[in-house]
């Protein structure tokens, strides 16, 4: 008689880097302005899908990495705020930007995309991380709520 044992598994999580060439003054220098992000991630103009990137900034401002925390189709996407915040923590950010596409060609941020910056916000506060900057890139650039003067909404507890 055969007795079948159940093994019990033990998760481990691993962290993977893996190296994108960019050019060399767009990393070596603090990410000071949002065309310095733009930059590193303009080819999301063309992507046919919705895409949500988060970038991880030092306390100096410096990009440490980045992660796809998004992905959708043409119309929109689901962010997982907290799994944000987890890849920032674990990327030992102390700031972030997160950037997405519109690929219908919209810079313009849309009435969900307000309502996952307060989310950010407030999770943000939470944890600890500074939300640094909430960028859209459409057709032919990039809408920045930092640069449009919005920094009142993006630093209204700091």
């Amino acid at each position: 008689m055969f007795i079948l044992k159940y093994m019990a598994y033990l998760k481990e999580l691993k962290i993977t880097y893996r190296k994108k060439r960019v050019k060399d003054d767009l990393l070596n220098q603090p990410a000071k302005n949002s065309e310095q992000i733009y930059e590193l991630f303009k080819w999301m103009a063309y992507e046919t899908r919705e895409i949500g990137i988060c970038v991880h900034l030092s306390p100096q401002l410096k990009i440490l990495s980045y992660e796809m925390v998004g992905m959708g189709d043409a119309t929109g996407m689901t962010l997982d705020i907290p799994g944000i915040f987890r890849g920032a923590m674990l990327g030992l950010a102390h700031s972030i930007v997160l950037i997405h596409n519109h690929p219908h060609g919209s810079k313009k941020p849309s009435k969900e995309d307000l309502i996952t910056l307060d989310r950010l916000k407030f999770m943000g506060e939470v944890h600890n991380i500074k939300l640094v900057d909430f960028m859209v890139i459409g057709e032919g650039g990039y809408f920045s709520l930092e640069e449009d003067g919005s920094k009142i909404i993006l630093n209204s507890k700091s």
